[in-house]
């Protein structure tokens, strides 16, 4: 493309070859105090392949994209420089311009994707994840330095112009947020502050489907379990009317009788409660891996969504959760509260029962013998 000498504020103007090399090569240098705590890396997006992330107190590090470095035949150890060229940041005669010096970085790592990242005629280089550049803390103010040189930016040379807190109880992030806002100390009117959760729900999504699913089962097998108790005593007692006719008929008591029978199958019920405590452990061990498999990541999904901010910049979202891992035991209060359970429906449907033959004839009942 031929070279054009017009002034770049005026009608028609064309881009010359410099203007086209400076954006073609044109990326985001991203810093971090601490790579690993970066949201790419936190939540498993961009993991290291090779060397290490940046960690605190680097100077002149890097972390670059693997799929960069062997298209530019880089390692680890290896220098990269990065500039800031005046056709970045405006329009003029001088797009190749340095401004500032330039910075020479070490590469310390390598990273790698856990997705793939349409391309698209409408995306610049910059916004590609794997064009960006990580680096360290004191590489980012010399190059705020280098705009302050030029005369941009020089209010952000001492400061920050993004802060990212992590809260380790989701259910305190309302009552934080608060926090924030009606504290004096932090100064947010000019400031805007979000709330990020997309990660934490999308790793909470399986957990919640499974407490669910267990609220279900345990609210229909109490329910069942009551129905078919009740059932089995009612038919049993039935059973029984003998006996009970001729207990009767000796002088004993209705509720010595009805203290008997319920001791009885309370006697029955421990049995039963004592083998299927034992047997608990390791049901439960199967119950929980037919769940962790039940939610299982499709591996025919992709487990993140990367999109282009108004800004050119990859924001990349977390959609799908890790492998679920469930902890499980067999607690005392649960046992407890499944032998109280137990209790109450065998003296309650013993009760029943046995309430319909308050008015038992113990002669009717010996006669049809």
């Amino acid at each position: 493309m031929a070279e054009a000498e017009d002034d770049p504020n005026a009608q028609g103007f064309t881009m010359t070859k410099e203007d086209l090399m400076v954006r073609r090569n044109q990326t985001q240098v991203w810093s971090c105090r601490n790579g690993e705590k970066h949201k790419n890396f936190r939540t498993g997006a961009l993991t290291i392949a090779e060397g290490r992330n940046i960690a605190e107190g680097d100077h002149n590090k890097a972390v670059i994209s693997k799929w960069l470095a062997e298209n530019n035949h880089l390692s680890v150890g290896d220098a990269i420089v990065v500039e800031l060229k005046e056709g970045i940041f405006q329009t003029g005669s001088q797009p190749m311009k340095t401004w500032g010096q330039p910075i020479h970085l070490e590469i310390a790592g390598l990273f790698h994707g856990s997705f793939h990242q349409q391309a698209s005629e409408h995306t610049p280089e910059w916004g590609y994840i794997d064009n960006i550049i990580y680096t360290d803390f004191d590489t980012y103010t010399k190059l705020q330095k280098n705009l302050d040189a030029a005369g941009f930016a020089s209010e952000y040379r001492d400061g920050y112009t993004k802060a990212e807190f992590l809260v380790d109880d989701p259910g305190k992030l309302d009552g934080i947020m608060q926090q924030l806002e009606d504290s004096e100390e932090f100064g947010l009117e000019n400031m805007k502050v979000t709330v990020d959760s997309a990660a934490y729900q999308a790793a909470a999504k399986p957990y919640h489907q499974v407490r669910m699913f267990a609220v279900i089962l345990l609210a229909a097998g109490l329910f069942g379990t009551g129905i078919i108790l009740c059932l089995v005593m009612k038919f049993w007692a039935q059973g029984r009317t003998h006996e009970i006719g001729i207990l009767i008929s000796i002088g004993i008591k209705k509720g010595e009788i009805f203290g008997q029978i319920l001791t009885e199958y309370l006697l029955i019920s421990a049995v039963a409660l004592t083998l299927s405590f034992c047997l608990s452990g390791s049901l439960m061990d199967r119950c929980a891996a037919v769940a962790e498999q039940m939610m299982e990541p499709k591996t025919d999904e992709g487990a993140f969504e990367v999109t282009v901010s108004d800004l050119y910049e990859p924001v990349i979202m977390k959609t799908a959760s890790d492998e679920v891992e469930l902890e499980h035991e067999v607690s005392i209060g649960a046992m407890g509260f499944t032998a109280v359970f137990l209790c109450g429906i065998l003296s309650i449907s013993t009760l029943i029962s046995l309430a319909g033959m308050r008015n038992i004839e113990p002669k009717k009942i010996l006669q049809s013998m």
